[in-house]
């Protein structure tokens, strides 16, 4: 059977979810850090439901 370019346990899938976790973070954190962002209610969740995940897989 042939594999299809960024299937589960290839290098490009490792560099799509790799590529996928650096923007993300790298967008939170502009959004974080930024002041007109925080006021916000859904980001203000969304940046506590992520840093909660992050405090819990670090520990």
């Amino acid at each position: 059977m042939n594999e299809v370019p960024g299937s589960f346990g290839t290098i490009a899938s490792f560099a799509l979810r790799f590529g996928q976790t650096v923007f993300s973070s790298s967008s939170l954190l502009l959004m974080f850090y930024h002041i007109d962002f925080f006021p916000f209610t859904a980001f203000l969740f969304l940046s506590l439901i992520q840093f909660y995940f992050l405090s819990l897989v670090t520990s």
